[in-house]
């Protein structure tokens, strides 16, 4: 799966960021790509890092988590919950993060890894 084209940012509200991508292979190969876990694994993360944990209840409500850990052990966790799924190829989440502070709209993991 290749990107192409831009990458457009739009700030919908005060506290949202929404990225608008377009790739090179079929609509509901990109969607299985961030909500399937075994496809999620196959690319999601740094180099070098693997999905250690992968969680994804896609219904409106359900809540999805991912954690990578490094080849130096440590981890980074993302999560949050699914805002609505209106078919099998089109779903909008809200990222919860793990530690205290905004929710943010994103798909990427946080910054800063810390050991476990």
């Amino acid at each position: 799966m290749d990107t192409v084209g831009e990458t457009s940012f739009a700030t919908p509200g005060d506290r949202e960021l929404e990225i608008t991508r377009t790739f090179d292979a079929p609509r509901q190969a990109v969607f299985d790509a961030f909500t399937v876990c075994e496809a999620a694994r196959r690319w999601m993360g740094p180099p070098g890092w693997e999905v250690a944990g992968c969680e994804i209840d896609l219904r409106p409500g359900g809540v999805y988590r991912f954690v990578w850990k490094s080849p130096q052990g440590y981890e980074v966790d993302n999560g949050g919950t699914c805002n609505e799924v209106s078919s099998r190829s089109d779903w909008s989440r809200r990222r919860m993060p793990a530690r205290a502070g905004p929710a943010t709209r994103s798909s990427s993991p946080r910054r800063g890894a810390r050991p476990r």
